[in-house]
């Protein structure tokens, strides 16, 4: 298969819909062209998850312990 190269007018209009956003993760600013980007990298992003599952979880633990206590 052979792709079209993507013309410089094609680019042009890229970067004038590019926005600044700030990662959720780090803080750090970015552009993107896309209105659903929270983070600025893959690893950022796979960061972010990792401590919103820690968090979840420390929130079920909490809620199962506090359970127990009322029950006892």
């Amino acid at each position: 298969h052979s792709f079209p190269t993507r013309r410089s007018s094609d680019l042009e209009a890229a970067e004038s819909r590019s926005r600044a956003c700030t990662c959720e993760n780090c803080g750090k600013e970015f552009l993107t062209t896309r209105s659903s980007v929270k983070y600025c990298s893959d690893a950022c992003r796979y960061a972010a998850q990792i401590k919103l599952q820690g968090a979840r979880k420390k929130a079920l633990r909490e809620a199962k312990n506090e359970k127990e206590t009322k029950s006892a």
